[in-house]
């Protein structure tokens, strides 16, 4: 059995209160709890991906910057200390990009992120069908997926990176990361994620295509839920606002708790989502980076 359980303020006294709750509204009110804590978790994931990327593009610009300004060549001890900040950055954000893409789409049997939010396999497929559609489209997307598995089980995909600056009308600093083709092969990387792609493929460009095909993605998710996600959180406000309506003004928190054991379950109070509502706004559209270069102009 569970109920809800606050404090009133009687003059000088304190008095704990507790309503019960019948097992259709103590299910309701769960689910729309759970909605909430999936949501915010899919957004942080979402933000964490984004941020890591973020950091790719931010390092890779200022090294391209700073190869302009460092006239030695050959520096091997400089070299590695690049690569390996570019290892470890390309890695986190594959890793983030696996997990994000672990947790958004299952299987028809464990479901998806759409599926638990909405309990509607009709919304699940149209999820996977919005997949497959990136996949039938984005060479980008298959070869990134590939690469995470590619450096999760074989090689670290920075090996080798060139910097300068391309003459063509005015100058341009250049910053590019070549991948093997043969060697993905021998990593295990299908013919078929590559049959895009000449012998040389550049590690940026597939990144960019891939994170932008995931942000469609998670646009799609947030199209799918977002009137359960609103539908979850007026049901809980109401109900707190409610409890205040009947009672007046409560001292403490209004808890939903389990009565036999007197253990607190989760809060009606529902500030912690604004987190939600941050990220939702900090990544409102996706980006796609390959659409944009950068230059410093001398002259207006």
């Amino acid at each position: 059995m569970k109920g809800i359980r606050f404090v009133l303020s009687e003059g000088r006294t304190r008095k704990a209160q507790v309503i019960e709750l019948d097992e259709k509204e103590s299910t309701s009110l769960k689910h729309a709890i759970e909605v909430l804590r999936r949501a915010i978790k899919h957004e942080e994931l979402f933000d964490q991906l984004m941020q890591s990327y973020i950091d790719v593009k931010t390092t890779m610009f200022e090294m391209s910057i700073r190869g302009l300004a460092d006239s030695r060549l050959d520096d091997y001890v400089q070299n590695h200390e690049t690569r390996s900040k570019l290892n470890r950055l390309f890695f986190n954000s594959l890793n983030f990009s696996k997990l994000y893409l672990d947790k958004h789409v299952f299987s028809e049997e464990k479901g998806s992120y759409v599926k638990k939010i909405t309990r509607s396999l009709e919304l699940h497929n149209r999820i996977v069908e919005h997949r497959k559609e990136i996949q039938d489209t984005s060479s980008g997307y298959n070869l990134g997926c590939s690469l995470r598995n590619y450096v999760q089980h074989s090689a670290l995909p920075v090996t080798n990176f060139v910097t300068g600056v391309s003459w063509r009308d005015t100058p341009e600093a250049t910053f590019h990361i070549p991948l093997s083709k043969e060697m993905l092969k021998q990593g295990r990387v299908s013919s078929k994620d590559l049959a895009s792609y000449g012998d040389s493929i550049d590690l940026h460009s597939v990144m960019d295509e891939y994170i932008y095909a995931i942000s469609n993605m998670h646009m799609k998710s947030r199209e799918l839920t977002s009137a359960h996600i609103e539908e979850a959180y007026k049901l809980l406000e109401d109900r707190r606002k409610g409890v205040h309506k009947e009672y007046g003004k409560v001292e403490y928190g209004i808890n939903v708790i389990d009565l036999k054991s007197e253990k607190p379950l989760f809060s009606l109070h529902l500030d912690w989502f604004k987190v939600h509502d941050h990220l939702r706004e900090k990544n409102s559209a996706p980006v796609n980076f390959s659409r944009y270069t950068y230059r410093v102009h001398s002259k207006p």
